[in-house]
């Protein structure tokens, strides 16, 4: 796992030398901490209002089509292409995200630093969110969860870590190509999942389930693009003068 690799050297992408769990990154910790606190705190609220904020910051196309002028129900509408990140409707779905980004995210935020980590992050989410409102105008079922988010960072962090198994000629070493077999073995899986197993969705009347690919697949070309567009923008150490 990512998270137990220990730190090499200084800045971004080295890590800070610290060992163990000890060297998983302030900036995923902070996001783990934030998504079960907002789970949280809804939940031990009193159910009306529980109810009212998972009504109110799920991303919903139907709202976002209904947009005109300007009021508390646009500002809402807009937000929620970010603020449904941090809706869940259990506590399994926080789990399994802050899990991933345990394993995952540790590997993006030190290759790519902070701001970085939360643009893949916030970017898988928004793209998510974008693609869903495209493929479902005016559908009321309500988008919840940081999928996008998480499949973006996920993504990035294949394609930072399976380079290690070769003997790089930079620092850090090159990212594994977009049509490499461990990136396109890992989307086809991940698309996969996406089909067979259902999500939760927020409906007017309650819960329902909806097979929610669009938040898989637009966190997958979140996740390569900005991998690359960071990586490009990266310094590199030429190992083979040293």
């Amino acid at each position: 796992m990512a998270f137990l690799q220990a730190g090499r050297g200084e800045g971004p992408f080295w890590g800070d030398g610290r060992q163990a769990m000890l060297n998983v990154p302030p900036a995923v910790l902070w996001l783990i901490a934030v998504l079960a606190a907002a789970h949280a705190l809804r939940v031990f609220m009193p159910p009306a209002i529980g109810n009212t904020i998972l009504h109110l910051f799920a991303f919903v196309p139907q709202h976002v089509a209904q947009i005109h002028g300007l009021g508390w129900t646009t500002l809402a509408a807009v937000s929620s292409f970010l603020a449904y990140m941090f809706v869940q409707l259990d506590a399994t779905g926080v789990a399994v995200e802050c899990l991933l980004l345990l394993a995952f995210g540790s590997v993006v935020a030190r290759r790519f630093g902070t701001w970085r980590f939360l643009a893949i992050f916030a970017g898988g989410g928004i793209a998510g969110a974008l693609l869903y409102v495209a493929t479902a105008w005016n559908s009321p079922a309500g988008l919840v969860g940081a999928g996008g988010g998480v499949t973006a960072v996920m993504l990035s962090a294949i394609r930072a870590t399976w380079m290690r198994q070769t003997r790089p000629t930079t620092h850090p070493p090159e990212l594994a190509g977009v049509l490499s077999p461990q990136v396109l073995v890992t989307v086809v899986l991940w698309m996969g999942l996406s089909f067979i197993f259902p999500a939760s969705v927020v409906l007017p009347t309650g819960v329902g389930t909806a097979l929610i690919w669009q938040q898989s697949l637009a966190g997958i070309a979140v996740g390569l693009a900005l991998s690359e567009l960071f990586d490009r923008m990266m310094p590199k150490i030429d190992l083979s003068r040293h």
